[in-house]
């Protein structure tokens, strides 16, 4: 009965097309409509065609590549000329090319809606699948995807498709699917380029399509009809609540223009802010003055400064994180009502003016859009009584950053920019000690004080060229506008925009890093060098043991700029260690599904360029199966070592397999070493193995464990809609450090005196549940040892925290451990990772 009802629901929200084709017309006119929220002949028939002479489960055309002025006849045994003229709907080049890959159904479904909610129309053409949504005023109502028969798609299934080369990633579509759906981590690409012309050509010809069947409504996007107010408050718009009353509504507001731009990323058109008078401002601090203005072509006689009458519709845009973005959108008409008028008065946040809530980002539990009125002392609800409003801020210390001169490399320097500051930045005080601010995660204190500034249209002046540290502060005053907005990779986030040029930005990028030598900046890039950064306390001594664990970043074989830098790093600030963990070791070709998993020629590159005269590094590693790790499609990313033969022996013991059993033998003698920890335990599917070696130095044994535990990636982030976060990857890594402590516990009973360090990328916070799992009562976390303003190993937006560690058993801790963790990355531009090393010695 459950299956009879979905099925009549489903035909009656796609249609009760005929799904019998016996009796098939002769020919149709194909044409690409110009209706934009449903699916066209056009479409249907290519996506069809690629779907079908590629043998694909599904296929996804963008709508905007198909000629809307163009009309031709399909019939069956069409001439050449017929054929050509029904190609000259579909563009040739690049447009034309389309990847073939994986994807698993539920990304399928979260990308049909990303991309859908990039026009708030049917964006892309589909074969193989159906989707239905309906919008009140940009906010999702109805969200439907099914496969082409109604069936399912399971979320957990992996299905074969066909997506844009064009939009996968190109200038004329940043940012792209490969920032804005993050598409290289959800799709697996085949390395494989079809042409959907070529595709189109074949199918005609080979007359198997059938002509009803392409004039169904694959995909139909609706909108709510709502009532037409008259002229209202801004104020009135955006409510008490993150989601407006009036969403949907016809609305006619007259207020100041105190910004306007064209916008650079697609779809493109031209956006602007409105604020009112500050005679017409309410009393309620609950409720923002401003709005956003998004229209799909030029106005060219509406500027800032103008007093205007705008009659839009109010929309909320959603991010992929769930909250939305309050704006006017689909114009119905608008004057210009006087020029040259003074901007709104903007306000001051922080010292001398409306304090800024520092400690918790939301207490809300449960969909803040569902909240009946904001609180002001959370973060997330503080920044939304201020969307679209003009504020000032006052000296900004930096916090953070994304993009601009963040790498190293000279080749991966990013035009764009985005800045984590901190207003009053100057008298801040329990800084890290570079300088940056660090979270609780104990007490779930996220810096909600934290602000963006992101290069683009409406931001003036930020210098992607400038090398940006962490702990530098904007001396003086900024004004700007607060925004929420989705960022480069689709995730909502509150942004401070600066549309107008500002004296005291302009004096801080003309300076040099402040208090740093003219011998630290590197020529030609701005970024302090190696040499500058921190580096080890400790000495080395013939009875000093020294452990490192550093996270590469996706290292392969084919990056020699930054096999060479993080080489020099282990000279030069990691003092040459006796054993190095490595992680997110690629394989030797990079992101590239062709050859093998193999990383020996990369980890012999990365040895070569050691300049450690008096050491001799080897490697250990074992190559993980092919594509199924995790990380990078195509990477091959696993954990591996480094050690020095003329400090420590090793005697390997059976090459392990990727799936070879490590056994603890008697004696404490791996069974396979290097080996393998649990490689077929359902703790580790589908993520990195960890790895471990059994090493002699001054006659006692020494056993490391380099480790990398799944990611964050699928939780909820901090400036969405739900609340409390859900960390469901937490419960991933539980399941590891169950498994790391019972593997430990082995080795000490096997050999009481064993001298045991388990190190890497926990991806966990110091005091979250896996890690206290994985210390249990056998393993202290060195980290500990550290002041706190010491205790972070990488800066995620803006807040400095911990991710890597060192673990020890009680064997070496009684060996007197000297802990370090190099700020080298984490507080500078000019990364070689956007990890910190961690490094111990222990005195034998």
């Amino acid at each position: 009965m459950k299956t009879l009802i979905a099925t009549i629901f489903l035909s009656i929200m796609f249609g009760c097309e005929n799904t019998s084709y016996d009796r098939q017309q002769e020919n149709t006119i194909i044409t690409g409509n110009t209706d934009k929220n449903v699916s066209s002949t056009a479409g249907n028939l290519v996506a069809s065609a690629i779907k079908e002479v590629h043998q694909l489960d599904m296929v996804f055309y963008p709508k905007t590549l198909i000629n809307p002025n163009v009309s031709a006849l399909l019939s069956k045994n069409m001439t050449q000329e017929e054929i050509s003229n029904l190609l000259s709907l579909y563009p040739e080049g690049s447009m034309d090319q389309f990847h073939i890959g994986n994807m698993s159904g539920k990304d399928i479904k979260n990308f049909l809606f990303q991309r859908t909610t990039e026009l708030f129309s049917a964006e892309l053409e589909v074969a193989g699948v159906r989707y239905n949504f309906k919008f009140d005023g940009g906010f999702p109502l109805v969200k439907t995807v099914v496969r082409e028969d109604h069936s399912a798609i399971k979320d957990r299934e992996f299905y074969k498709v066909a997506i844009s080369k064009y939009y996968y990633f190109s200038g004329d579509t940043f940012p792209s699917y490969k920032y804005r759906n993050s598409i290289e981590r959800v799709f697996k690409n085949h390395f494989i380029e079809v042409s959907a012309r070529d595709a189109v050509k074949a199918y005609v010809s080979s007359s198997k399509y059938q002509i009803p069947f392409l004039k169904i409504k694959r995909a139909i996007v609706s909108h709510t009809q709502k009532i037409e107010r008259g002229i209202v408050k801004i104020s009135e718009i955006q409510g008490q609540t993150h989601l407006s009353k009036m969403k949907g509504d016809i609305v006619t507001v007259r207020a100041i223009v105190t910004a306007e731009a064209s916008v650079d990323w697609y779809p493109g058109g031209t956006e602007y802010y409105l604020q009112e008078e500050e005679k017409d401002w309410d009393t309620d601090s609950k409720t923002s003055e401003g709005i956003h203005l998004y229209i799909s072509n030029k106005l060219t006689d509406m500027h800032v400064g103008d007093k205007v009458e705008v009659t839009a519709q109010v929309y909320e845009e959603i991010s992929a994180s769930g909250l939305t973005r309050t704006q006017l959108r689909n114009i119905k008409n608008y004057k210009v009502i006087s020029s040259g008028n003074s901007l709104p008065r903007a306000i001051i946040l922080g010292e001398n003016g409306v304090e800024i809530p520092k400690e918790h980002v939301s207490t809300y539990s449960g969909n803040i859009n569902n909240k009946k009125s904001l609180k002001l002392s959370d973060g997330i609800d503080f920044w939304e009584s201020f969307e679209g409003m003009r504020v000032t801020i006052q000296n900004p210390r930096v916090m953070g950053f994304r993009g601009g001169k963040e790498s190293s490399d000279p080749f991966e320097m990013k035009s764009h920019l985005t800045l984590y500051v901190l207003p009053d930045g100057h008298g801040t005080h329990n800084l890290s000690r570079g300088g940056g601010i660090m979270p609780n995660p104990d007490k779930d204190l996220w810096n909600p004080n934290l602000l963006t500034i992101a290069s683009g249209n409406l931001t003036k002046d930020l210098n992607a060229e400038k090398a940006y540290n962490v702990g530098e502060v904007i001396s003086g005053k900024l004004t700007g506008i607060i925004r929420y907005t989705k960022n480069l990779f689709g995730d909502g986030e509150y942004n401070f925009i600066i549309p107008t040029v500002q004296d005291d930005l302009i004096t801080f990028n003309n300076k040099s890093v402040s208090s740093t030598s003219e011998n630290c900046i590197e020529s030609g890039t701005g970024v302090i060098t190696l040499a500058c950064r921190p580096e080890v306390s400790y000495k080395a001594k013939k009875n000093k043991l020294t452990i490192a664990s550093y996270n590469l970043k996706n290292l392969s074989g084919n990056d020699q700029n930054r096999i060479e830098a993080t080489a020099q790093m282990f000279k030069s600030n990691l003092h040459c260690p006796d054993i190095i963990g490595l992680v997110e070791v690629q394989d030797d070709n990079g992101l590239d599904y062709a050859g093998n998993s193999d990383a020996s020629s990369m980890l012999d590159r990365l040895i070569d360029a050691i300049p450690c005269g008096d050491k001799s590094y080897k490697a250990l590693n074992i190559n993980p199966q092919l594509h199924t790790e995790g990380g990078q499609p195509g990477g091959n990313i696993r954990v591996a070592m480094l050690y020095d033969v003329n400090r420590v022996t090793f005697n390997e013991r059976l090459v392990s397999g990727p799936r070879d059993e490590t056994t603890v033998l008697k004696g404490g003698v791996l069974s396979n070493n290097p080996g393998r920890i649990f490689p077929n335990d359902k703790a580790f599917a589908r993520t990195r193995k960890s790895i471990i070696a059994q090493f002699g130095f001054e006659g006692e044994d020494v056993y490391v464990v380099v480790n990398h535990f799944n990611s964050k990636l699928g939780d909820s982030g901090h400036w969405g809609a739900v609340h409390p976060v859900v960390r469901g990857s937490e419960t991933r890594r539980a399941k590891l450090a169950y498994k790391m402590n019972e593997f430990i516990s082995l080795v000490e009973r096997r050999n009481p005196n064993a001298n045991i360090a388990v190190i890497g990328d926990f991806n966990a916070y110091l005091n979250e549940g896996p890690m206290k799992i994985l210390e249990g009562n056998i393993l202290y976390n060195l980290m500990r040892d550290l002041p706190e303003n010491m205790r972070y190993t990488t800066n995620h937006n803006g807040n400095s925290q911990s991710l890597d560690y060192i673990f020890v058993n009680k064997g070496l801790r009684k060996k007197s451990p000297e802990f370090n963790v190099l700020h080298l990355n984490s507080d500078y531009m000019g990364r070689l990772s956007d990890h910190d090393p961690v490094s111990a010695a222990f005195q034998f």
